[in-house]
């Protein structure tokens, strides 16, 4: 049987002869010898660039497309992504998302998803929650600084701006490339009938704490040197993480729980995209209908709770005696639990995180927690966990912890008591702050990478004899929930 030729790429992309594949740390000026840094290049939340390996014969096409975005004075157009979980004995899930764009220099943009709008039109930046019919609005931030605060104003679901460089012509190749480890090789292919190159790398998702990074292969047409198909591969980084817990879950165990098993999980995107087009401007403006409401945050009502919660916030914190999961001596040997007094913590600041291990979203927040603790450790401020565990899964607290270095004290709420009392049964992570004089503070449900800066901010108003909310500030949550208003 003839074989079927690997088609090679046009004269205007060679691949570099083959070579050792050797990672390099080279990186690409960020601006000309002698220019100075403009805000606009800095790196994201001043967080310094993540080293990201990259392979000789792979950059080359990396800095082309970066070189290709940058020049660009406009861009328009739309990304697919079709997500695929498969686990042997359930239903599997295929979902679609779409998102739209529109990117304009020198300060305009535009992004549409199921969710949220957000616009930029030079001067406000406004994120439009669709089925709350609610938007947040403040003064444009320093483009350096926009990604991160369109993720934070839209609770995580604006996490990339397509064209980003067109705002930014000072980001190097190593700021584009969040969340991605390395860039390993490349090869000739093909994708929808069009000749190009596939890389293949590996990355990390921040939203897994502590996960295996998982494969990606990206296409980048001959055409015009861009991406046009993004594919990765999350299987194995599910199945690692499934093991891991049922380990976990199996100790102790005579007969070991077994793991459920992945057969695909992954994210296929394809993009569409007009380079230069001409966009209207009332593109990048937003305009409130009668029925939309400005306000300070979204709040997500994700259960019945939350309203019940906010009404609590300003009152006194339930009085709440547990028992904790025991602890350590100097000398190592297991201590006996002991009793966990919140009212009698009167005079601190004390944060309550209601969480469990089999909750993901919990553990991700875990190592910010013991960051917090450490933080404040001079401070007067208690943080506990409030454990959540299932009935008769007491016994993997402490190994959990232990393992991961955590030494956040524990309350032991599995019979679900403070977590009733504080309206948490139907949704964790939560965390719930009192202040000094045992006051509910706030209530915060779930969790994404980078909230605990908020909770931070918040801590720091106490600590700075102010409330987290103003009188004004509280009246107009309740307001956006409804609370006082009869059914």
């Amino acid at each position: 049987m003839a074989q079927t030729p690997t088609p090679t790429p046009k004269a205007t992309t060679p691949i570099p002869a083959p070579s050792k594949p050797e990672p390099t740390a080279e990186k690409p000026a960020l601006n000309p010898p002698g220019s100075e840094k403009k805000l606009s290049d800095r790196p994201s939340m001043d967080v310094p660039e993540r080293k990201v390996e990259i392979w000789t014969e792979a950059r080359w096409i990396l800095e082309k497309e970066l070189e290709i975005v940058k020049a660009l004075k406009s861009l328009k157009g739309e990304s697919v992504s079709t997500w695929q979980h498969e686990v042997e004995s359930q239903q599997p899930i295929k979902q679609e998302f779409t998102t739209t764009y529109a990117v304009e220099k020198p300060n305009k943009l535009f992004i549409e998803n199921k969710d949220v709008k957000a616009y930029a039109d030079g001067q406000t930046l406004t994120v439009y929650s669709k089925w709350l019919k609610q938007y947040v609005q403040q003064p444009m931030p320093e483009l350096w600084l926009l990604r991160d605060t369109l993720e934070q104003l839209s609770s995580g679901q604006i996490r990339s701006i397509p064209g980003e460089p067109i705002l930014r012509p000072g980001m190097s190749l190593e700021q584009t490339l969040r969340g991605i480890n390395s860039v390993e090789r490349l090869r000739n292919g093909d994708e929808g009938g069009q000749a190009g190159i596939w890389v293949h790398g590996f990355a990390t998702d921040d939203r897994q704490p502590g996960s295996n990074p998982y494969e990606f292969d990206r296409f980048y047409s001959d055409a015009d040197h861009l991406i046009h198909v993004t594919r990765q591969n999350m299987t194995a980084m599910y199945q690692d993480m499934a093991d891991r817990i049922a380990a976990e879950d199996s100790e102790g165990l005579a007969v070991p729980k077994k793991a459920a098993r992945y057969l695909k999980v992954g994210t296929t995107t394809t993009y569409k995209r007009e380079l230069n087009p001409k966009i209207a401007p009332e593109t990048f403006v937003f305009k409130p209908s009668a029925e939309d409401r400005k306000v300070d945050r979204f709040i997500f009502v994700i259960h019945p709770g939350v309203k019940d919660q906010i009404a609590m916030i300003g009152k006194p914190a339930p009085a709440l005696v547990g028992v904790d999961f025991g602890g350590k001596d100097e000398a190592g040997k297991d201590l006996p639990p002991q009793t966990v007094d919140i009212p009698g913590m009167k005079g601190k600041v004390v944060v309550l995180d209601f969480w469990a291990t089999w909750c993901g979203p919990c553990c991700a927040s875990l190592p910010s927690m013991q960051m917090i603790q450490q933080k404040y450790a001079d401070k007067p401020f208690v943080l506990i966990g409030m454990n959540r565990e299932h009935a008769g899964d007491e016994r993997k607290v402490k190994p959990f912890l232990a393992r991961r270095d955590l030494t956040i004290r524990q309350f032991n709420d599995v019979a679900g008591k403070a977590a009733e009392a504080f309206i948490t049964t139907n949704s964790i992570p939560c965390v719930v702050i009192i202040d000094q004089e045992g006051n509910i503070a706030d209530i915060e449900n779930g969790y994404l990478p980078g909230k605990e800066k908020e909770l931070m901010a918040k801590l720091e108003k106490l600590f700075a004899g102010k409330p987290v909310h103003t009188p004004a500030e509280l009246a107009a949550i309740r307001e956006q929930v409804g609370v006082g208003k009869s059914n």
